[in-house]
């Protein structure tokens, strides 16, 4: 488990390359993180906690509420592995959920570099997605995602909204 203080410590801009970027505020990772678990522990998956990691928490829908978790970490032999999982409910009282599948999956060499290149490009850490107001509904039929990069040096977060459909298909499989 990531220890709170960590996150908070990692919330900032720490190196170069991430140099003059605003910061996140250090309470969205925490907020996320126990999304993440609570979604994790009501499946009985354990929540990667490699502290090298890109997070996707989304929670929303029409009709239904779909909450997935994806975490992306980097592990100790230097590969990237995905985790991710997934459950729905329609708003029918006494409605059984209905969950997803575990997916998990090492990524090829090729795609790890890739994650890599991205996140050592600082015009990563200074890329924003359009601005949302977070206290209003998404737009019908999207979901609101919420996208965490936590590095050793630098730690930014990222919250967009697309098509539920689109989302699930893009995200896990």
């Amino acid at each position: 488990m990531i220890a709170g203080a960590v996150l908070l410590a990692l919330a900032g801009p720490g190196a170069a390359v991430c140099a003059n970027i605003a910061e996140a505020p250090a309470g969205t990772f925490l907020a996320d993180d126990n999304a993440h678990r609570a979604l994790r522990a009501e499946l009985g998956v354990a929540t990667p906690t490699d502290p090298e990691h890109i997070t996707i928490y989304a929670e929303g829908g029409h009709l239904a509420t779909s909450r997935i978790s994806i975490i992306a970490t980097h592990r100790p032999d230097g590969r990237w592995a995905v985790d991710a999982v997934g459950r729905s409910k329609i708003w029918v009282d006494g409605a059984t959920p209905s969950d997803m599948p575990h997916v998990t999956r090492v990524l090829s060499v090729e795609d790890g570099e890739q994650i890599d290149r991205l996140l050592d490009d600082p015009a990563f850490w200074h890329s924003r997605v359009a601005e949302r107001d977070e206290r209003a509904p998404p737009l019908h039929g999207q979901i609101p995602r919420r996208i965490a990069a936590l590095t050793p040096n630098c730690a930014q977060h990222w919250v967009t909204a697309a098509m539920l459909h689109h989302s699930l298909r893009c995200s896990i499989g």
